[in-house]
């Protein structure tokens, strides 16, 4: 299975159009089955920091099995594992285990369409974070962006509040989520370009594994594991999650993201399918406008980035987005 993936993505091409598209579809749908079976295990009472270690430490057994089928551990290859800035992998590893703890939570409580599309606006604290930390520019299109999607995130909270004000804090927290994971994608910009991706993902899951088996003793708490049952349902939700990253991210190195940005949204498609057809939910009067717009304004800061990129070389450097 790793050499047929690992064949597909390196025979494809840059700019492979068709592959990419099937790649990132094949990833967002991996994503919802997973987040389709944490919100089925939160049923029995599993919560959602224990379901976030059992996914990581699902997660590097996965990733290490991938390295040695890829012969990483290898004379050959073993340089590749060179622990690379500790402390950056340290941040990314809390970011992913603060995002996942705080999505898992909230999707006990709140229908996976109304959370996948509140997820979308880590894209909006992404670009928000780059023109804090990285001296970014805003110029119309990305400030009109993130206000956009900013009144998205605030009318599907709001309409949800108004129906359900018992579950503020898990919309809250969802959104929490979103900002997290923001800070984790943010961190990818601090390291080289030469870095190896699987081992990257590699740390940062053992890292989080770690936060969280701490945040389960000192914070949260262990829980028993009622079954054989649940516990193939936990470790298959880290393989469905480990694979649908890896295939987003090969299908981004594929092909231009712009190109890609709307596909990406065929994941909230994926969530409500999956909602209506397991859990009974239907929650499309909490999803419109601020849906619209969120996804709206996903989909204009990827175009947007994507210009930037092809400009910057017939330009100055002092163009504005």
């Amino acid at each position: 299975m790793i050499k047929l993936f690992r064949s597909f993505t390196k025979n494809v091409g840059h700019g492979a159009a068709l592959p990419s598209i099937l790649m990132i579809l094949i990833g967002l749908a991996f994503i919802s089955v997973m987040n389709m079976l944490i919100k089925h295990l939160g049923v029995y009472g599993y919560q959602g920091s224990f379901l976030a270690f059992m996914r990581n430490l699902s997660a590097v057994i996965v990733v290490l099995f991938m390295l040695w089928g890829s012969g990483y551990f290898t004379a050959k290859k073993r340089h590749h594992l060179n622990m690379p800035r500790f402390k950056l992998l340290f941040l990314r590893g809390f970011f992913i285990i603060a995002s996942q703890t705080s999505f898992f939570t909230a999707l006990h409580y709140i229908e996976l369409g109304l959370a996948r599309a509140l997820s979308y606006t880590s894209s909006i604290f992404v670009t928000i974070l780059a023109m804090l930390l990285l001296k970014e520019k805003c110029g119309i299109w990305r400030g009109s962006a993130i206000i956009i999607g900013l009144i998205g995130t605030f009318l599907i909270v709001g309409e949800g509040v108004f129906l359900e004000i018992e579950k503020l804090p898990f919309y809250l927290l969802t959104v929490l989520s979103a900002i997290t994971f923001a800070c984790a994608i943010t961190t990818l910009s601090f390291f080289p370009k030469s870095d190896d991706n699987l081992v990257l993902i590699t740390y940062a899951q053992i890292i989080a594994t770690i936060l969280g088996a701490l945040a389960l003793t000192f914070i949260f708490e262990w829980q028993p594991i009622n079954n054989l049952r649940d516990l193939f349902l936990m470790l298959l939700s880290g393989l469905f999650g480990t694979f649908g990253v890896l295939c987003i991210s090969f299908a981004y190195r594929m092909s231009q993201a712009s190109l890609l940005a709307s596909f990406q949204y065929f994941g909230l498609l994926y969530a409500l399918f999956f909602g209506w057809v397991f859990f009974g939910e239907n929650p499309l009067d909490k999803l419109f406008p601020g849906a619209v717009l969120i996804v709206g304004a996903g989909i204009v800061i990827a175009v947007r980035e994507a210009i930037k990129k092809i400009e910057r070389p017939h330009q100055d450097g002092d163009s504005k987005i």
